[in-house]
């Protein structure tokens, strides 16, 4: 098990992830409201798959830079990699969605941050969508680094003036 497979695997046990995937089963639906969720996704980042396995587009994609293809639907076409690196794995100008939570904190810098936009700006077809869900430390204040792997202080400012 790796390093990182080791920090998640403490901080999150299997109560957690059956209460996440409840979680999410709720959060889609409204999700799908200001996104296209039947069309080409991919879930950034997915973790062990909360999202994605509740979304029922036909063709689902999901990246994560540890490997949980196990925790994923077996219709959820996975690629294991960095997510600056995706542009090189998946298809560019292609996916209607693009949807990543609790991720871009953990990347090492802000400029990372914005490479991150750029090579997701690469992997939408035209008029597709980013959709972010991110701890605000604005709102959370010191609870934000809470986490060890936290690096870039985002709130909803900083990830607009990235964008």
């Amino acid at each position: 098990m790796s390093e990182l497979d080791q920090v998640y695997a403490n901080r999150f046990g299997e109560a957690e992830y059956r209460a996440k995937l409840a979680l999410w089963a709720e959060i889609v639906p409204a999700i799908g409201r200001i996104a296209p969720l039947d069309s080409p996704i991919l879930d950034l980042a997915c973790d062990r798959g909360y999202f994605i396995a509740n979304v029922t587009a036909d063709e689902r994609w999901a990246s994560d830079i540890r490997d949980v293809s196990a925790d994923l639907p077996k219709d959820v076409r996975f690629v294991r990699a960095s997510g600056l690196a995706l542009t090189g794995s998946l298809p560019v100008g292609s996916f209607a969605t693009v949807f990543t939570s609790n991720y871009l904190e953990h990347l090492p810098s802000g400029e990372a941050v914005v490479e991150q936009l750029r090579v997701v700006r690469r992997l939408l077809r035209p008029g597709g969508r980013f959709i972010v869900l991110q701890p605000n430390v604005r709102y959370v204040g010191s609870a934000y680094w809470d986490f060890i792997d936290h690096h870039v202080a985002l709130t909803e400012r900083s990830l607009e003036e990235a964008g």
